[in-house]
C-alpha cells in the first residue's frame, strides 16, 4: 500500500503518475502547489500561478489536470492524496509547492530534480538509458494518440499551440513497444 512507502518510493511513484498523467513539463511539475489546487468531482487540477517556458502575454494561463483511475496503483490522485498528507510538515504558507526534496530541510524542488528522479524511475524499470525525464512527455501523448485521444486534447493538456509540434517532436512511433510496456509494467509491479 501507498502509505507503507518510503518517502522517496513515495515522490518518485507520484511524480511519474502526475508525469504520465497530465504530460506536462518537469518545470510545470515543479511548480504545482497547493495554493493553485482545486479538487473537482473527477480529479485535481492546479492553475500555474508563475511564468512557464511556454507563457505568453496573450496566453491563458495553464492548468494541470489529474484525473481520476479506477485502478488505485495507478491513480495520481490517490497518489497526490497520500503524498501531500505525508509531506504536509514540509510546507509553509509561504512556500506551498507540492513536491519536496527527499532530505531535510525538504524544500521545494526545481525541474532538474523533476527530470531527474523520472529518469531514475525510468532506469529502475529497466528502460534503456537513451531515455531522459523528458522522454515521459514523448511517450505519454504518443500512447494517448495511439489510443484514439484526439491530436486537439493532446495539445490541450500537454500546452501546445501547434499540432505540428506534437508531430514533429512528440509522436514517437515504437515498433517494439518496449518503453511503454516498461514503464507500465514497472508501475503495475510496483509495491502495492
Amino acid at each position: 500500500p501507498a502509505k507503507t512507502l518510503s518517502l522517496k518510493q513515495l515522490t518518485l511513484k507520484t511524480i511519474m503518475l502526475v508525469a504520465l498523467a497530465s504530460a506536462d513539463r518537469a518545470q510545470s511539475l515543479s511548480l504545482l502547489n497547493t495554493r493553485d489546487m482545486s479538487v473537482v468531482k473527477d480529479g485535481i487540477s492546479f492553475v500555474l500561478g508563475e511564468l512557464t517556458k511556454t507563457s505568453r502575454p496573450a496566453k491563458p494561463t495553464h492548468t494541470v489536470f489529474l484525473p481520476k483511475f479506477h485502478d488505485k496503483r495507478l491513480c495520481p490522485v490517490f497518489y497526490i492524496n497520500v503524498y501531500l498528507e505525508r509531506t504536509k510538515p514540509f510546507r509553509s504558507r509561504t512556500d506551498s509547492r507540492i513536491f519536496r526534496g527527499l532530505v531535510a530541510p525538504h524544500k521545494a524542488i526545481g525541474s532538474t530534480t523533476v527530470a531527474r528522479w523520472l529518469k531514475c524511475m525510468l532506469s529502475e524499470a529497466g528502460v534503456m538509458q537513451d531515455f531522459t525525464g523528458h522522454s515521459v512527455r514523448s511517450a505519454s501523448t504518443s500512447a494517448a494518440y495511439k489510443s484514439g485521444v484526439s491530436a486537439k486534447m493532446i495539445m490541450e493538456a500537454a500546452n501546445w499551440s501547434s499540432v505540428s509540434t506534437f508531430e514533429r517532436f512528440y509522436n514517437k512511433p515504437s515498433n517494439k513497444g518496449v518503453f511503454g510496456r516498461t514503464v507500465l509494467g514497472a508501475a503495475a509491479n510496483s509495491p502495492k
